[in-house]
């Protein structure tokens, strides 16, 4: 990671969520659990005795002790290592799990340690606050959310989170935690916005938020005759004055097919990969000045020419508002790699489909199939950027709500559950853009309304410890 990123509310939340990471290197448990000594002999060799009862964080109403940043600290440090453990082993991250976190750097400049503390500082000021928020607005855990609380709690080590560490100082910051977060979704609706304030901001911000759409295709050929230079400039200026976006496309596969030496399976593949929708002006070389020129015309196309290769565009919309539908679905998969066979998947996904049809064809009885944890739901999803078979069923224009079928994909197969048209494309990133920045200005609010404070001598004496989760 080279700098320090700022996340989402909702990813900031998938964070806290307790993932395993599957390995892919032969031995990795084995070599988790030699990991995982290191990590002992070292990391957690810095700053030896805590007193974690130590003041930490305040506000006008709540207190945090050393035990909970020391939580917060290392729960981040756990997920992040966890969810990168592949890449951090094969050095494709440039972290090392033997050495002291103040002693590496993740940019050249600043500390891991400095990155994780960050990070804990964060996400404490994120949860410290709202339940601060949740306590004025008279909002508590109800009995089940709490005892799923204390389940989870039950689940964790205290010690694999740092030395000293109580029960029952996880189960306090998993509360905190599980009060934030009921809080913010409590109040997504004010965050989110509505479409008249979407349509504003949009207004307001043409020049951040207008897109186009666009088909671009690499050709990469080989031409031993004249002969055949001749033809695949003929083809080439077809493709480029065709001015309609399905003869471009033909044009080009048949430039592919013949001079790129490409399978027609390799040409479809980059014919599909070629289609660019909803994107917005960033200031990066030719191409993108001409696509958002005012004198760029509809169907026009641009030429970008190396010496091994040319790369043919063709704008299919002008800039402006992208009001393509988007489509909400639920998915459940069954991967041929989980089977002994793609028989065996197959005739698993027919058997819930089976129990689909015989049930009582709700949402959330769909969702009830995917009990092994294969159901996914997916909601605002562009028009070109799902897996071929999957994106024609949904984008389908007879497609009706409720709608379920089996589809065989290049993985396995896939029962889906068609849920409907979701908002237009241009609201996505702009709703967006209203809830982040609604939120950073709740949080800044909140924090001089409860005097937020944190002590960084504190925060800076954490003693690293990650609990690795091998499966």
């Amino acid at each position: 990671m080279s700098q320090k990123t700022k996340l989402s509310p909702a990813e900031k939340a998938r964070q806290r969520e307790k993932k395993q990471v599957r390995q892919t290197l032969l031995g990795a448990v084995a070599l988790v659990v030699v990991i995982a000594l290191v990590i002992g002999a070292v990391l957690v060799a810095q700053n030896t005795g805590l007193t974690l009862g130590k003041t930490a964080v305040t506000t006008t109403t709540r207190t945090a002790d050393k035990g909970a940043l020391t939580f917060y600290f290392n729960q981040y440090l756990s997920d992040y290592v966890n969810e990168r453990l592949y890449y951090i082993q094969n050095g494709y991250l440039d972290l090392k799990l033997d050495t002291a976190l103040d002693k590496q750097t993740y940019d050249g400049e600043h500390t891991w340690y400095s990155y994780f503390a960050g990070k804990a500082a964060e996400n404490i000021r994120r949860d410290t606050l709202l339940c601060d928020a949740a306590d004025a607005a008279g909002m508590t855990l109800d009995a089940a959310e709490q005892a799923a609380v204390a389940a989870e709690a039950a689940a964790i080590r205290p010690g694999d989170y740092g030395k000293g560490l109580r029960a029952a100082d996880v189960q306090t910051c998993l509360e905190m935690q599980a009060l934030a977060d009921k809080y913010l979704r409590s109040i997504e609706g004010e965050l989110y916005g509505t479409p008249a304030d979407w349509a504003q901001r949009y207004d307001e911000n043409l020049t951040t938020y207008r897109t186009v759409d666009f088909l671009s295709i690499e050709l990469q050929t080989t031409l031993n005759t004249k002969e055949d230079a001749d033809q695949y400039d003929t083809l080439l200026n077809a493709a480029m004055n065709s001015k309609n976006p399905t003869d471009f496309q033909a044009y080009a596969r048949r430039i592919m097919l013949q001079y790129g030496g490409m399978t027609e399976e390799q040409a479809d593949s980059r014919l599909a990969s070629s289609v660019q929708n909803s994107q917005a002006y960033y200031d990066s070389g030719d191409l993108m000045t001409w696509l958002f020129a005012d004198d760029t015309q509809l169907y026009d196309t641009y030429i970008e020419e190396t010496t091994s290769s040319c790369t043919i565009t063709m704008i299919t919309r002008l800039k402006g508002k992208d009001t393509g539908l988007t489509a909400n679905y639920q998915s459940i998969s069954f991967l041929t790699a989980s089977y002994q066979s793609a028989a065996e998947a197959q005739a698993a996904a027919q058997a819930a489909l089976d129990k689909w049809n015989a049930g009582e064809q709700t949402e959330a009885a769909f969702a009830a199939l995917g009990t092994d944890g294969t159901y996914t739901a997916y909601s605002n999803v562009f028009n070109g950027r799902m897996e071929t078979a999957v994106n024609s069923w949904l984008f389908d224009g007879s497609r009706q709500p409720g709608d379920v079928t089996l589809l065989e994909t290049a993985s396995g197969y896939q029962l889906l559950h068609y849920a409907g048209t979701g908002i237009e494309r241009w609201q996505i990133k702009v709703r967006s853009d209203l809830y982040d920045a609604r939120y950073t200005q709740r949080l800044s609010d909140w924090e001089k309304d409860y005097q937020y404070a944190i002590r960084d001598d504190v925060l800076q004496s954490i003693r690293p410890k990650m609990a690795l989760k091998p499966q």
